[in-house]
């Protein structure tokens, strides 16, 4: 039986709806997932069958209060660790970029552990207004900027922040590797300046990747499909190419 749980709600499929019922477990609401993510914003599909009221998730990490609609925003439970471990390595000062932020649990769980400035850019309209919603209640908004912009014109109109963060987070596989210009022009000239790209690889892209020079690291952080990884490339900022 498989059941994601999320805050207090349980996603399950069509098939271990009775099971779940049977074991009646401390769910408030319980979730059936109705297809695949789709849409330029990747939104899932989700319809209540038990509880009643709104797809509306209340959700904790790492101390960190996340509110959100799961059928009008794309939300990443399983990279709760990525996200623990990214903040882990950040130190206080530092100049942070997150594109594709969504809701905000990456910048808001780094924010939260470390002093560091934070841009986080969602073009998403429902996601950017729970972005801004979370900012307030994690008591964040001195220290994370947020942009309802698309990242393709983040430094069209504020050149004075290119090459200016220390580290650059695009947790959005599938579509990050569209945007290698900007996380390039956004990480600085500096070795040990790091560009987290997250993305799908097969075990043999895998290998092809650590061996580029300007790979630090590939990490398997999931699985996607069959001998497709979840990965996390780890791109230094002043090893990469750059035009």
């Amino acid at each position: 039986m498989t059941i994601k749980w999320i805050g207090n709600v349980a996603i399950i499929s069509k098939e271990t709806i009775e099971e779940v019922f049977k074991k009646k477990p401390p769910a408030i609401k319980i979730l059936k997932k109705e297809g695949n993510t789709e849409g330029e914003y990747r939104i899932p599909k989700y319809r209540v069958v038990y509880g009643g009221g709104t797809t509306e998730i209340a959700y904790r990490e790492r101390y960190c209060d996340l509110l959100f609609d799961i059928n009008k925003v794309h939300f990443s439970f399983s990279l709760s660790g990525e996200r623990k471990r990214i903040a882990q390595e950040v130190t206080d000062g530092e100049n942070i970029l997150c594109l594709f932020a969504g809701v905000g649990p990456f910048p808001i769980v780094i924010a939260k552990r470390k002093r560091v400035r934070v841009v986080a850019v969602e073009k998403n309209p429902d996601a950017f207004g729970y972005l801004l919603k979370n900012l307030e209640t994690n008591k964040l908004e001195g220290s994370v900027k947020a942009l309802n912009i698309d990242a393709e014109e983040l430094f069209r109109h504020d050149h004075e922040e290119k090459n200016s963060f220390d580290r650059v987070i695009a947790p959005a596989p599938k579509i990050g590797r569209n945007f290698t210009d900007i996380l390039i022009d956004a990480i600085k000239k500096e070795r040990g300046k790091k560009i987290y790209l997250y993305d799908f690889c097969r075990a043999e892209e895998i290998d092809f990747m650590k061996r580029l020079p300007w790979v630090v690291n590939v990490k398997k952080c999931g699985s996607y499909a069959p001998k497709v990884y979840r990965v996390c490339v780890e791109i230094d900022g002043g090893d990469i190419p750059r035009k």
